[in-house]
């Protein structure tokens, strides 16, 4: 038996690679497939963005155990395909509508305040007038430059 090589040491990351190999060959099953799928059917993704849920997920760690547990979708919680990646990739919900957003902010865009709303339009616009300046200024030392070498000739 060849022994399997990883790039990682750390061992979580080993525990991780494996999980994820033993859920993909228990995904593939046509007949949990279809369990899932017919599962999902009429729910709503419960992170708040009202798209339809196509994923059940295992809210705690033990459901991976066993196929049998795994299976099991009561103790699952639906969530669309895009959330739930999010979801386990460290996103947390947004204060205000519950839309899973990075760590880093408190409020997804659509729920900040319209004032902030508008300041970083206002930004945005000023931004983009500086950049066309200095285009402008550019192609002008472009063309002092490329005249002043024809001249010279």
């Amino acid at each position: 038996m060849k022994a399997t090589r990883y790039s990682v040491t750390c061992p979580q990351a080993i525990r991780a690679d494996l999980r994820k190999k033993q859920n993909i060959r228990r995904l593939l099953k046509p007949k949990q497939k279809k369990e899932r799928k017919v599962w999902c059917i009429g729910k709503v993704c419960v992170c708040g963005c009202g798209r339809p849920a196509n994923t059940p997920h295992h809210p705690s760690g033990d459901l991976y155990e066993t196929d049998e547990k795994y299976f099991n979708l009561d103790g699952c919680v639906p969530y669309y395909h895009i959330c739930h990646n999010r979801m386990h990739k460290g996103y947390v919900p947004c204060e205000k509508c519950g839309t899973l957003i990075k760590p880093c902010y408190t409020v997804c865009f659509n729920c900040r305040d319209k004032s902030s709303k508008e300041e970083s339009e206002r930004k945005k616009i000023h931004w983009q007038k500086v950049r066309r300046e200095k285009d402008r200024q550019f192609r002008q030392r472009l063309k002092r430059t490329s005249s002043s070498q024809q001249g010279s000739s």
